[in-house]
C-alpha cells in the first residue's frame, strides 16, 4: 500500500485528536466533551534540564555547568527539575508521562525553522500556512472548537476556520482605520484565516482584558474548556527557551520558564471542572500498558471509529 506525504500528514493529526479523545468528523460533535490542551515551549526547551538522567558520570562532567543541585525523583534512571511540582504531582496520581529522545526530522540548528516544522508539521521551513492541528480539527469538523492563548495566532492551530484568541489585547481595540490597515494586507496576501480571526476578536462576546500572567490564562481558558458549549482544544506558548549560555540550572531563565509552564498545568488542573479534568474510569488514560519484554510482538488493533 503506498501513502502520500500530505495523506500520512492528515492521518497523523486525525491520530493526535483520536487519542486524545476525538474519533473523527462523526464523533467530534456527539458524546462527552473531550478536551485537548498543547503547551508550545518555544525556543529550545533542554529536555535534558527537565527530566535528567541520574547516575551517569560522563552525563555530570558533560554538563557541569549546569548540573541541577536538587531534584524530584521520578524513577530510578530519570529525575524531575524541582520547578515542575505539579508534573511531579500528577506523575504520582499516574496522571502525567514523559517521552524521552524524540524528535522530527529536522537536523538543522536553527531553532526558528524547527519550531516552524514542528508546528507545522511540513518538510520545508515556512512552506506550510497552516498547522497540523488546525489541519486535524478541520478534517475532523471542529470548526470554531479551538482557543488561543498567544499572539500572534500559534501556527499550529491555523488551518481550521473560527478559532478564538483569548490573550489580552489591553482595555479597547485598536482604532477602526487600524484594524482596515490590518484587513487590508491580510486581504493583499490571501491570509483568509487570518482574516477570520481579526473578525471574531473584533466580535466576539468572549475577551480579556487583563493580565497576561500564564496562570491566570490558564485559569479563564479552564474555565472556557469546563463549558459543554465551549472551545475543545487550547494552545499555549511558553517563550523564552532560547537561553543558550545563560540557561542556567536550578534557578535561572530556563527555570522560570519551566516553572511557567508548570503553573498553567496547575491552573488548568484546579480550574477545570473534575469532569472536564480526571480520567473516566473507560478513558484511555485509565488504559494504560507497561510496555516491557513480555510484550514484545503485541498487535494493537485500533478502531476505525468509536462506538
Amino acid at each position: 500500500m503506498k501513502i502520500t506525504r500530505r495523506d500520512f500528514l492528515k492521518t497523523t493529526a486525525l491520530t493526535s485528536l483520536y487519542f486524545a479523545g476525538f474519533g473523527g468528523t462523526t464523533y467530534a460533535n456527539a458524546g462527552t466533551k473531550k478536551n485537548l490542551v498543547i503547551i508550545m515551549l518555544r525556543g529550545g526547551m533542554d529536555g535534558l534540564c527537565a527530566i535528567p538522567v541520574k547516575g551517569d558520570k560522563n552525563f555530570e562532567k558533560l554538563r557541569s555547568k549546569i548540573n541541577l543541585d536538587r531534584t524530584l525523583k521520578l524513577t530510578s534512571d530519570f529525575d524531575l527539575h524541582p520547578a515542575l511540582k505539579t508534573f511531579k504531582n500528577l506523575w504520582d496520581q499516574n496522571q502525567s508521562a514523559a517521552v524521552h529522545a524524540t524528535n522530527i526530522p529536522y537536523t538543522g540548528r536553527s531553532h526558528f525553522d524547527g519550531q516552524n516544522l514542528m508546528e507545522s508539521g511540513g518538510k520545508i521551513p515556512y512552506q506550510e500556512k497552516t498547522g497540523w492541528l488546525g489541519r486535524g480539527m478541520k478534517i475532523a469538523g471542529m470548526t470554531g472548537n479551538g482557543l488561543a492563548l498567544a499572539l500572534p495566532m500559534p501556527l499550529l492551530i491555523r488551518g481550521v476556520p473560527m478559532n478564538n484568541n483569548y490573550f489580552p489585547v489591553g482595555h479597547k481595540l485598536p482604532y477602526p482605520s487600524t484594524l482596515k490597515m490590518i484587513q487590508e494586507v491580510y486581504n493583499e496576501y490571501d491570509e483568509k484565516l487570518l482574516s477570520e480571526n481579526l473578525e471574531i476578536i473584533q466580535t466576539r462576546e468572549l475577551s480579556n482584558t487583563s493580565t497576561d500572567s500564564s496562570w491566570v490564562l490558564a485559569s479563564n481558558a479552564a474555565n472556557e474548556l469546563s463549558k459543554a458549549n465551549g472551545p475543545r482544544v487550547a494552545v499555549f506558548e511558553v517563550d523564552g527557551f532560547d537561553t543558550h549560555a545563560a540557561q542556567g540550572a536550578t534557578n535561572g531563565a530556563h527555570a522560570d520558564c519551566l516553572s511557567d509552564y508548570d503553573n498553567i498545568v496547575k491552573s488548568l488542573k484546579s480550574s477545570m471542572s473534575k469532569e472536564a479534568f480526571e480520567p473516566k474510569n473507560n478513558s484511555r488514560l485509565s488504559c494504560q500498558l507497561t510496555v516491557s519484554d513480555e510484550l514484545d510482538g503485541l498487535e494493537v488493533n485500533i478502531p476505525s471509529k468509536q462506538g
